[in-house]
Formats: C-alpha cells, sequence, structure tokens
C-alpha cells in the first residue's frame, strides 16, 4: 500500500483556530497581601508570599521575590502531591519576566520530595526563554538520596531544551563511567532529535563518544541507534585514551541503563580487533569477561575462549591495548603452537572452498545483515500499515462525530480532530519515508546478493546459525 501524503491532508475539515494549551500559565492567584500572580490550571496554591513591592489587587509588577505552595491536581487521578515554587527576579503582569531564577520542589502524596528543579536565565511571561541553565536532581522517596544528578545549559523555549543545547548526566548507578553528556540538538517541546554523546572516564581508561546519536521518543536514556546505522543492533563510537584513540563497538541497548554498559563490546585497531562478552569484572589494569575473542592480521592469530580453557583465557590486559601490533601478546606466545597445525588445515581447505565461492566472506557476511535488515524492514512496515489503517480510522471518527456536532447546532471544540490529523500525517511521512528507505535497500540487496552458485559451508555454519534470512535460508535448503 502506497500512501499519498497530499490526498491524505486534503480530507481534513476546515475548522478553526487550534485551542488554548490547557497548560499556559493563565490561572490568577492573589499572594496573603492581595497581590495578583499567574500559575498554571493544575495547580491549586494553598499558600503565597511576595517579597517586593505590592499593590493589592492588582498584578505583580517589579523587582521582588515570589514563593508558593501547590497541590497539583490531575483530571483523571485527582490529586498528585505538592509543588513548591519561588521565583525571583522582574515581574511584569503577575509573571517572571527578563533575568531571574526558578526553583522547585515535587513531593508526592505522602509528602516525600522526588525531584527539584534549579533554573537560572531568562524568562518570558513567566516560561523559560531564551539561555538558560537548569540542575534536575531526582531523589529516591524511600532514602532521600539523589539518585539522578542531571545539569541542563542552552537555549530554552517555552520551558524546554530548543535546538542546541548540553544535558550532562551523573548517577550513583553509573559504575563503569563518571558522567554521560549529550551535546545534542533539540525539538520544540523538548526531546531530542541526535546527539553527540560522550561518556566520561570510563573503565577502559578513557572516554567513549558516539556521534550522531538517535533515541526513542525524544528521551536521552533511550539510545536505539545512530544515523546510517538503520536496522544495526550496534552503535559505533571511539575510546579516547592518552595513548591515542581506538575503535569500539557496542551493543545500543546497552547504553540505556548504566549498569549493562559495557557489558559486551569490540576494541578494534588496525591490526587487530578483541571482542568481550557478558564482561564480569574491571580494574586498572585488567578486564574479565565471560568469553573472549582476539584476531590479529599480522602475524595472523585468532582466538575464542571457552570455559574448559580456565579463567586465564577469559581475562584481558588493559595495558596492551594501546598496543598497535598486538593486544595480549602473551595469550598470543601460550596458544600460537596449539593452533598452528590446526589453522594450518582449516585454512587450506577453507581456501580451496572459498576459491570456488560465489561469495568473499566479507561478500556473504555482508549479505546475511542486508537481508536481516530488509526482513525487518518488511515486518515493520506491515505493522506500520495496520497502524496507519487503525490511525485513518480515528480521525475520520473524530471528524465524523464534530460534523454531526456542528450540524446540530453544538459548539463542540475541534482540538481532538486536528491532533489526530497532525498525529495521522506525521506518520504517513514516516512511513513514506521508511517505504523509500526499505525500497533501496531491497535493490541494494538484490543487485549484491542475487548471485547463484556455491559457497563454502563454513560460511553458513558460522553467519546463518540461528539466524532466519531470506539468504540464509538459500544456502542452508541445498
Amino acid at each position: 500500500m502506497l500512501w499519498k501524503t497530499g490526498l491524505l491532508l486534503a480530507c481534513g475539515l476546515t475548522l478553526g483556530t487550534a485551542q488554548a494549551r490547557d497548560y499556559d500559565i493563565t490561572k490568577a492567584v492573589t499572594t496573603k497581601d492581595g497581590c495578583i500572580f499567574y500559575t498554571y490550571p493544575e495547580y491549586q496554591v494553598t499558600s503565597a508570599s511576595w517579597e517586593g513591592k505590592c499593590t493589592p489587587g492588582a498584578d505583580l509588577e517589579g523587582k521582588g521575590t515570589l514563593r508558593y505552595e501547590a497541590r497539583y491536581m490531575d483530571e483523571k487521578e485527582g490529586f498528585i502531591g505538592n509543588r513548591v515554587t519561588t521565583d525571583a527576579g522582574v515581574f511584569k503582569a503577575g509573571r517572571l519576566e527578563g533575568a531571574g531564577s526558578r526553583s522547585r520542589d515535587f513531593f508526592d502524596k505522602e509528602g516525600r520530595k522526588f525531584k527539584e528543579i534549579r533554573h537560572k536565565g531568562n524568562f518570558q511571561a513567566g516560561w523559560k526563554k531564551g539561555l538558560g541553565e537548569s540542575i534536575k536532581d531526582h531523589f529516591d522517596v524511600k532514602t532521600g538520596q539523589v539518585y539522578m544528578h542531571v545539569v541542563d545549559k542552552g537555549n530554552y523555549q517555552e520551558d524546554n531544551l530548543y535546538k542546541e543545547a548540553r544535558r550532562v548526566v551523573t548517577s550513583p548507578s553509573y559504575r563503569r563511567f563518571d558522567k554521560k553528556i549529550l551535546d545534542a540538538e533539540f525539538y520544540p517541546g523538548g526531546d531530542i532529535r541526535s546527539a553527540r554523546v560522550t561518556f566520561t572516564k570510563t573503565v577502559l581508561g578513557g572516554d567513549i563518544v558516539f556521534e550522531g546519536v538517535l533515541f526513542e521518543g525524544g528521551y536521552e536514556d533511550t539510545i536505539t541507534g545512530f544515523a546510517g546505522g538503520y536496522g544495526e543492533e550496534e552503535i559505533e563510537g571511539i575510546l579516547r585514551r592518552s595513548a591515542g584513540n581506538i575503535k569500539i563497538v557496542v551493543k545500543w541497548a546497552d547504553l540505556n541503563k548504566g549498569e549493562r554498559f559495557l557489558n559486551s563490546f569490540k576494541l578494534i585497531r588496525d591490526n587487530w580487533r578483541v571482542e568481550c562478552y557478558e564482561a564480569k569484572g574491571f580494574d586498572k589494569q585488567m578486564m574479565q569477561c565471560g568469553e573472549v575473542e582476539m584476531h590479529v592480521k599480522q602475524p595472523e592469530f585468532d582466538f575464542t575462549s571457552r570455559p574448559w580453557e580456565g579463567a586465564i583465557y577469559r581475562l584481558f590486559d588493559l595495558s596492551h591495548i594501546d598496543d598497535a601490533r598486538h593486544p595480549n601478546p602473551e595469550l598470543q606466545a601460550l596458544v600460537e603452537d596449539r593452533l598452528r597445525a590446526e589453522r594450518a588445515a582449516r585454512q587450506y581447505a577453507q581456501e580451496e572452498a572459498e576459491r570456488n565461492s560465489s561469495f568473499s566472506r566479507d561478500e556473504f557476511q555482508s549479505c546475511v545483515r542486508m537481508s536481516r535488515q530488509v526482513d525487518q524492514m518488511a515486518r515493520d512496515l506491515d505493522a506500520e500499515e495496520g497502524r496507519l489503517d487503525d490511525a485513518h480510522s480515528s480521525m475520520m471518527t473524530a471528524k465524523a462525530m464534530i460534523e454531526a456536532a456542528h450540524a446540530n447546532g453544538l459548539n463542540i471544540s475541534t482540538a481532538p480532530f486536528y491532533d489526530r490529523q497532525n498525529s495521522y500525517n506525521e506518520m504517513v511521512d514516516n512511513y513514506n519515508r521508511n517505504l523509500e528507505r526499505a525500497e533501496a535497500k531491497k535493490d541494494q540487496y538484490n543487485s549484491r546478493c542475487g548471485k547463484k552458485g556455491t559457497v563454502p559451508t563454513a560460511y553458513v555454519e558460522t553467519y546463518c546459525l540461528g539466524v532466519e534470512t531470506h539468504f540464509c535460508g538459500r544456502w542452508q535448503k541445498d
């Protein structure tokens, strides 16, 4: 099914302007001295004091400090908790205007603090607007301890970071690195578009940097890959050590939880590659892995640890990762004699099979990856079409209900229809982009991987074990 964006947009109703946001700062409240200020409709202010010039019955004007406590109410859940706000600076028409500061403490129903925010910067009509810096602490309500500390610095729009800004996150749970820094671009509303993410002072003896990182839902703890890495489970970055940079590859899912950071990873230099699976321990000079794979080009050397070989073979000496020639010379000396004869026999059989193969090893492995991507894209598009059908049905239902109400003289809000229409059009645009990517990827796959012939059994056993793809199915059936 090919969705036509222009036609879908044309089916909308010609309705009035959007309704005012329900989170605008529009609720008038009076201080104990009779001065008026404005806050959110969800706030039920219980006390308010003002230090500054006050004219009873008039909006706050001029320099001063406003402090107020409020009950936060939700239409569905009712009382959520208390909020304590302190605004300092110049007020205009009852709202903070220009340079100033705002602090907010958040309490749950039981009166336990779970968050506090301290902001300095520029304000406009009570909103954070322009350059500013916010410090946010999240508390464990049971212990009262801070479990996450977030510092945001950059440009704000309507209380949220907008365009280019920096976010620094620290937490006691970050045991394998010191802090996470996001040099990000933010959408209006505060969602992250993309970012350069830096993990500082990692257990590998340096900072790790990932460029062009993408996020699910715009949240900094939902990394889903990087630009150009569609469909890949891994994300590439750079380990910056004092002796030089080393390429590092990790599973992006492991970057979303501090305790899984570097759970499995690859270190890659021009002459060697080391892969660590299920890392269990680190110290200043050694890392312990559930399994280690090591591949050296010159002199050629491959090694994979197994449980029966003993724990010594699952340790990797970090002091050698700056050596461009070999990452662990001691290990090579221990196993090279045993591996030489096995390698020679395997190499002869492998070369004979590869000479008659339709694909080189790299081509075969690349086709397995591409086939997996094409298959996944097709499944994703099928699921996305179903969601589009549901969204279209919901939008047209809202349209019919509004038109019926208007026909009967009812002044019903058009906001639900516009919300669904905007969401639906965004879904269509995203579907069309994904469809174009899928078709391009499929054409690329067919041109590279459609060759007939034979391949070594080792290719199939190595790269197709446990893999269900169209490409692997060709050779597994044979």
